[in-house]
């Protein structure tokens, strides 16, 4: 007879006696059983009722997962998300694909030969987890942008009705600064003009971002166009959003519009190169 089947035939029997014995029996019953087979007491009532099942089979013994990533690993992924500007991992992910054999090749990331392999194959939930632990919210505004408040009644929101993206002279103008990530300093910035329907792109230097210093780049770069200026579309910075500017495009009969307040975040790209990095310790 299998062990199974003796164990089977001996909870039957308890469970007959058990029935039909009395407060004190059933307390000694009890007793032998839990004595016999080291379940928990509460374990063991539960069977002799009949309200749970007896299982034979033993629950395997689950191991720990070893651990493939190390704290290496981590500081690097933190590093990467800090220098694509905190994007999602699965965006993240993309950009490790691209970016991430010449950012080690020129010493920019400075890790292990198998950091680097790990980095190569990690996976945006990975990479979700590692982030997470360490994950503060940031109180530091990137790009600087400063709304203008006081005119933006008078300058509508740009919708798809407004521009024709199929004619040139609509142009895309953005502020990007220079400060390296320290915004406190002096830093220069750059004017970009982009034309909508060709692509044209115009880039002016500018010492701040003083409204006077950006009208001028402005103008300067219109002189350049090869097609009339007919439109410009900003974000909400008060650099763009000033007096200055509306006076001169309904003069000029330019059509002048701005984005939404809660989509002037606009991705933007590191003109400068990033500070060589160690994730060793």
């Amino acid at each position: 007879m299998s062990i199974c089947k003796a164990s089977e035939q001996y909870l039957h029997q308890l469970r007959q006696r058990y029935r039909k014995a009395t407060k004190k029996q059933r307390g000694r019953i009890l007793d032998e059983f839990v004595e016999t087979t080291g379940y928990h007491r509460k374990h063991a009532i539960a069977l002799l009722r009949g309200r749970r099942q007896h299982r034979n089979r033993q629950v395997p013994i689950r191991h720990p997962r070893r651990r493939i990533y190390t704290d290496e690993d981590k500081r690097a992924v933190l590093w990467l998300a800090e220098l694509f500007d905190q994007i999602g991992s699965k965006r993240l992910r993309a950009a490790i694909d691209v970016e991430l054999k010449a950012i080690y090749r020129q010493q920019y990331l400075r890790v292990s030969a198998a950091c680097f392999k790990r980095l190569q194959r990690i996976s945006p939930a990975t990479m979700d987890r590692l982030r997470h632990a360490e994950r503060r919210p940031s109180s530091r505004r990137r790009g600087g942008t400063k709304p203008g408040t006081l005119l933006k009644s008078q300058i509508p929101i740009r919708t798809f009705a407004d521009w024709d993206n199929k004619r040139p002279g609509f142009e895309e103008i953005d502020l990007v600064q220079h400060d390296g990530g320290n915004p406190r300093d002096s830093f220069a910035c750059t004017l970009n003009v982009t034309d909508v329907c060709t692509g044209w792109t115009e880039m002016r230097a500018v010492p701040t971002k003083a409204q006077k210093h950006v009208f001028a780049a402005l103008g300067h770069i219109r002189t350049h166009l090869p097609f009339p200026l007919l439109g410009l579309d900003s974000d909400n910075g008060a650099e763009f959003i000033n007096d200055q500017l509306v006076r001169y495009c309904t003069a000029e009969k330019i059509t002048f519009t701005r984005g939404r307040t809660n989509a002037c975040r606009r991705s933007w790209r590191r003109t400068i190169r990033p500070n060589c990095w160690s994730a060793r310790t």
